[in-house]
């Protein structure tokens, strides 16, 4: 006997990112859409939070001229990396995630190989973001993301001053919206073109095959697509809170914190976790 195919699940389809937020924020505009642990405080945005956040910064990005640009996102996991995702991508630029472990001289040459015009990057790879532009000899507007609410407070003053570019822009799902890397586990890292039209499909078909019913917490790096678009982006149009780890170093304390229903992992995450679980219980003699 044959088995039956699965039904699938519904959920609002999405056009494109701009559209997701945008509807989350009219559906639930006081629901939490990310949580994460600041200082010994936890820090909850909402998704009206988000959705202004975008704009907000996605204004600031048009303001000062970036339009068509190839825009680089360095660091570790955070709110502001994602929010710089959101302003690039649905304002007409480029996203392109770089992975924060490399050395200079391949970061150096994948801002090359991507023709990056601008990079934002987090406050603990200030250095070698400056030495891979340094290497290239190239001009490049650099910004950290440590000053973003700087940013996103003067892109709220435009909007008020009626700058609306960003607000009216309307994305052509078959443009490009990103560049993701590969791992390059098979020689150098390739670069992986995303039109909007992916994205916003890998989305829709992510939730039709997978019911959420909780909070998660996201472990995995933002700048692997699955670590975004499945354990972030499909959480996010599912309408459940992510809460932000930032390094391993961490989880343990995360987990605790966020409690989570659900987490999106690889498998060397989890081998990672099963390691330490026995380790922890051999310390204190648990075995048993």
């Amino acid at each position: 006997m044959k088995n039956k195919p699965y039904d699938l699940y519904e959920l609002p389809q999405i056009y494109d990112l701009k559209d997701m937020i945008l509807q989350k924020k009219k559906a639930n505009p006081d629901k939490i859409a990310f949580s994460f642990s600041k200082v010994k405080n936890i820090v909850s945005k909402t998704y009206a939070d988000v959705f202004d956040d975008v704009c907000s910064l996605g204004t600031w990005l048009n303001s000062n001229g970036f339009h068509r640009k190839h825009i680089a996102i360095i660091g570790e996991n955070s709110y502001e990396w994602l929010v710089a995702f959101f302003a690039i991508t649905c304002g007409g630029n480029v996203a392109v995630p770089i992975d924060k472990e490399l050395p200079e001289n391949e970061i150096a040459r994948l801002i090359d190989k991507a023709d990056i015009d601008v990079m934002f990057y987090s406050k603990s790879y200030r250095e070698p973001v400056s030495n891979a532009v340094k290497i290239l000899k190239k001009q490049i507007s650099i910004y950290c993301m440590s000053d973003m609410q700087e940013y996103i407070d003067i892109g709220k003053e435009d909007i008020r001053l009626g700058k609306n570019s960003f607000l009216e822009y309307k994305i052509d799902r078959k443009q490009l919206c990103c560049i993701m890397f590969t791992s390059g586990t098979s020689g150098s890292s390739k670069g992986v073109m995303l039109s909007h039209e992916n994205i916003a499909e890998d989305i829709n078909s992510s939730c039709k095959l997978f019911v959420l019913e909780g909070n998660t917490i996201a472990v995995l790096p933002f700048h692997h697509a699955f670590g975004l678009i499945v354990a972030v982006f499909m959480v996010f149009n599912y309408g459940y809170t992510v809460y932000i780890n930032r390094s391993l170093k961490t989880i343990q304390r995360d987990l605790q914190m966020a409690k989570p229903q659900t987490m999106f992992l690889v498998p060397l995450f989890v081998e990672t976790f099963h390691k330490q679980i026995w380790m922890n219980a051999k310390k204190e003699g648990k075995e048993k």
